[in-house]
């Protein structure tokens, strides 16, 4: 793919030529940005029209205005390998719109509303932003370097060749040949259609032809389950022209989370199915789940989806034993009493608390305003876990203050309520790192004598 943003047709004779963008044959098949026509959601679809492999781990795709000021915004893409003519289906568009029909199930998920019209989107080798837009904001080499594959349409001012007609709002814009078609010209490439998006588990289109043995397809939608509710529920994978007949676990599932029974596929093309038991004891909160499956030729495929379990996840199980929570950057509700204001934020504590002196009853809730509750209010809420360093020492970096941010739907369940009892502890319990965790967040009374010289923290 070569990428010619509209300044660089005004000096061709002094460009550096660009490289070939889609050398491992993943581009651009399906762009729809029409959301509440045909579609509900906006949609990028992707294709594998090369001859190998490609892993998608640590790449994204972007999208940027036609002509404005604002950067390429990113959704990253998720751990699966996609091989020789697979399609892959990336879920966009805001969620409050009802018209249109629901899109099949998309193999990864964003929140940026394309234009129906004009617009700039593309595939590139890292999950975040690149920094630039291709047109206010210029795309350096090394920027340029990261973009695998590129679709200006209408009235963009960066795109391959020369941009694509504009779309429209009940049209998506297709690649020729069912995304076998690559002259690195969008205007030659692409052209306005019917939206049809397919997904990894859409029948496959090899680019030629040809007798390239089908790889394993897994099926591992997300999964729910509701805390204190024993459940259980299952994952697949099928090959079209061999037998699934094993599957690992890819690192380590949550405590609470098991594998049942599996089922080998019998034949060519049947799915083998692997079960999962998911204890009443398992927390509230998101977990990412990973597998392996092999088939009886040696081939492998992987697949990565969450399990997301709703309910009330106690503060002790948010704060964990360690230094770290162990739901870091998951979205929680919990419950407790506010024990103390300050003018970002407050701390919250379990009252009750789960006799387990490793974790912490309590925690801090940053408001970044000043918070509207009052000392002795019993709430819930819902926020993001967080770990906050003060510094960037290392000493500091190892051991943050496990917050929760960003806390929505609060509910104060009642007022007035006595606070908890202050721990009593010793100066030699607080000794270490590891002795003054286990009561971040929670009221304390120090038994020894004290000399105050900062009250940042108090």
């Amino acid at each position: 793919m070569q990428i010619k943003p509209l300044v660089s047709l005004l000096a061709a004779a002094f460009a550096v030529p660009a490289a070939l963008a889609s050398a491992n044959g993943v581009v651009i098949s399906q762009v729809y940005g029409g959301n509440g026509n045909v579609f509900r959601s906006d949609y990028v679809e992707l294709f594998n029209g090369g001859a190998a492999p490609v892993p998608l781990a640590g790449m994204s795709v972007q999208y940027a205005s036609a002509t404005g000021t604002g950067n390429f915004v990113a959704t990253a893409l998720t751990n699966v390998t996609l091989q020789p003519g697979q399609y892959y289906l990336v879920k966009l568009g805001p969620a409050s719109t009802t018209a249109g029909a629901e899109l099949i199930t998309p193999d990864a998920t964003g929140a940026t509303d394309l234009s129906g019209t004009n617009g700039k989107v593309i595939l590139a080798r890292q999950a975040t932003g690149i920094g630039c837009n291709g047109g206010s904001n210029a795309c350096s080499d090394a920027q340029k370097a990261l973009i695998v594959d590129l679709l200006g349409y209408g009235s963009a001012n960066f795109f391959e060749g020369a941009a694509s007609v504009a779309a429209t709002s009940t049209t998506a814009m297709l690649r020729a040949a069912n995304g076998c078609t690559d002259t690195d010209s969008n205007a030659s490439d692409f052209a306005r259609g019917t939206p049809a998006p397919r997904n990894s588990a859409s029948p496959f289109n090899v680019c030629g032809g040809g007798g390239s043995n089908a790889p394993i397809l897994p099926i591992c939608p997300d999964g729910t389950a509701t805390a204190g509710t024993a459940s259980n529920f299952v994952v697949s994978a099928t090959d079209s022209d061999s037998r699934v007949n094993a599957v690992s676990v890819v690192g380590s599932l949550p405590a609470g989370v098991t594998l049942d029974s599996f089922t080998a596929a019998t034949g060519d093309g049947v799915a083998a199915t692997q079960s999962f038991s998911v204890a009443n004891t398992l927390a509230a909160g998101s977990y990412n789940l990973s597998l392996k499956w092999d088939n009886d030729e040696a081939q492998t495929a992987s697949c990565t989806f969450k399990l997301s379990v709703s309910g009330v996840v106690a503060i002790p199980a948010i704060q964990g034993s360690g230094a770290k929570s162990p739901l870091d950057g998951t979205t929680v509700t919990t419950t407790g009493v506010v024990t103390k204001l300050i003018n970002n934020g407050f701390f919250l504590q379990d009252p009750l608390g789960d006799n387990d002196a490793a974790t912490s009853d309590g925690i801090f809730v940053f408001t970044s305003t000043a918070p509207t509750v009052a000392v002795g209010d019993s709430l819930r809420l819902t926020a993001k876990v967080a770990e906050f360093s003060v510094s960037t020492s290392a000493a500091s970096q190892a051991n943050p203050l496990t917050e929760l941010t960003g806390p929505t739907g609060i509910v104060v369940l009642s007022s007035g309520n006595q606070l908890p009892q202050p721990v009593e502890v010793s100066l030699a319990a607080l000794s270490s790192a590891a002795g003054m965790e286990r009561f971040e967040g929670m009221l304390v009374r120090i038994t020894d004598a004290l000399t105050v010289n900062q009250t940042n923290f108090v």
